[in-house]
């Protein structure tokens, strides 16, 4: 499932780091080494109330017990050693896969709703965290997973929380939903780079007008997919409003330039898939991007002047002739001004 080339481990191993407080607190309290052996975890873990799973750094499941079974169905003997992908369906493997990764890139814990194949075949809405298990020289040893079982009201207050998060017409986040990432800490590295780039499409209006309101549609739809399929897991996608589209990056380097040089990078990367043709209809269409970007790091200043810094090096981009980039690092000082409406 993940390529990792960390050795294989066994239950015990797992749930005594967990003991020891690597991972998931499963027992408050001090526990004597005497009682740490095989036979006394298998009981432990089995006495749980809470479905708990754990998986090695290569994928492999290592530990299941008795209500993992009770919700799932697979006996431990019919899961334990085997890839995660038995209950993780194929097509949901790529978001467990960024967890798996932020975790071996020294996060300590995740949160994730999603679903887990049956034994039946049937799919169980589950609500996941997820915990880094830690060696004693701090390298990843696996992840500890306590699954609970996700009920209808929960269901329905996500849903609503989904879609009040998510641009209708392109299936990306809305505004709403890319100003909440943008405020969250990083508590795994605080001094780590953040960028934001904001993308406006050089003639979209003209295509709109031209074409009508459901190819445009259709043209943002498929902007937005370019988008996406270029950005690196853990980042995020945004339909600002009208033409307009939000990248938020984070976790970059802590080294200036090192973080400058990856925006870069990731902005050259997407205007060159932003020029290609489109075909809607049987016509092909253009629309290139201008982009703007702000590199900064959250403790020194706030999302929402590096957003502005983003927005006014878009502007300067447009004035200068469109289908280009430029990256800028963000002013400690917040008395950033807006920069003046642009002509499309």
């Amino acid at each position: 499932m993940w390529e990792f080339s960390y050795p294989q481990m066994g239950s015990p191993q797992i749930v005594e780091s967990m003991l020891q407080g690597d991972g998931v607190p499963v027992v408050k309290g001090k526990v004597g080494r005497e009682m740490v052996d095989g036979q006394f975890l298998e009981a432990l873990v089995d006495e749980i109330g809470d479905p708990l799973v754990s998986w090695t750094v290569c994928g492999e499941i290592a530990l299941w017990n008795r209500a993992a079974e009770r919700l799932l169905g697979y006996a431990p003997h019919e899961v334990i050693g085997r890839n995660a992908g038995v209950v993780i369906p194929a097509e949901l493997m790529d978001e467990h896969a960024s967890l798996h990764a932020y975790l071996a890139q020294g996060g300590t814990s995740a949160e994730l709703d999603t679903c887990w194949r049956h034994a039946s075949g049937e799919r169980v809405d589950v609500s996941l965290s997820l915990s880094r298990i830690s060696a004693p020289h701090g390298e990843m040893r696996g992840v500890a997973c306590v699954v609970r079982p996700v009920s209808p009201t929960a269901q329905l207050i996500d849903g609503l929380r989904r879609r009040a998060h998510t641009d209708a017409v392109t299936g990306a986040l809305n505004r709403a939903g890319i100003e909440e990432l943008m405020v969250r800490p990083d508590h795994v590295n605080p001094a780590a780079h953040r960028a934001i780039l904001f993308i406006d499409l050089d003639g979209f209006k003209k295509v709109n007008d031209e074409a009508g309101h459901r190819r445009g549609d259709l043209l943002l739809r498929s902007c937005a997919e370019r988008i996406k399929t270029r950005l690196p897991a853990g980042h995020a996608l945004a339909r600002w409003g009208g033409d307009e589209f939000v990248v938020f990056l984070d976790g970059l380097p802590d080294h200036e330039a090192a973080a400058h040089q990856l925006v870069e990078i990731t902005c050259n990367t997407l205007l060159f898939a932003l020029r290609l043709s489109y075909t809607l209809g049987n016509v092909r269409y253009s629309c290139p991007a201008s982009i703007g970007a702000c590199v900064y790091q959250p403790h020194k200043v706030s999302a929402g002047v590096a957003l502005e810094v983003a927005d006014r090096a878009m502007y300067e981009v447009k004035a200068e002739g469109k289908d280009s980039c430029r990256v800028r690092g963000a002013p400690e000082s917040t008395s950033v001004r807006r920069a003046q409406p642009r002509v499309a």
